[in-house]
């Protein structure tokens, strides 16, 4: 089972639909980081992070830093953007207004949907 937490956009019912956000790793966070971060319209996060790659790349080619040493704290680097991703997206979806709505438990999202839906059915 998977903790889902759902977002209202201020106003709602009347403004826009609900968006779930899903506890835990997220693996399109790991692979593809900054991509990720920016798809959710978190820029200064994508460009931190697009940074500190770089950064990190720069001081192997620059031989600062072994090719070893630089592959494990990218790796690191991908790992925490993984772990923290779907928390920053919460607060950032907070910090845009949408407020935490609802936490439903659910085997997947679509499932977390159904009994959302079966909630507003009884309110």
């Amino acid at each position: 089972m998977t903790t889902f937490t759902v977002h209202a956009p201020p106003g709602w019912p009347d403004s826009g639909a609900l968006e779930l956000v899903e506890d835990g790793f997220s693996w399109a966070a790991f692979l593809f980081d900054v991509l990720w971060l920016l798809a959710h319209r978190m820029w200064i996060h994508g460009a931190a992070v697009a940074l500190i790659g770089a950064t990190l790349v720069a001081l192997g080619v620059l031989e600062i830093l072994d090719e070893g040493s630089v592959v494990v704290l990218v790796l690191a680097l991908k790992l925490a953007v993984g772990a923290e991703a779907r928390e920053w997206l919460r607060e950032h979806l907070e910090h845009r207004g949408r407020r935490l709505h609802d936490v439903i438990i659910a085997e997947d999202a679509d499932v977390a949907r159904a009994r959302l839906a079966a909630r507003a059915g009884r309110a």
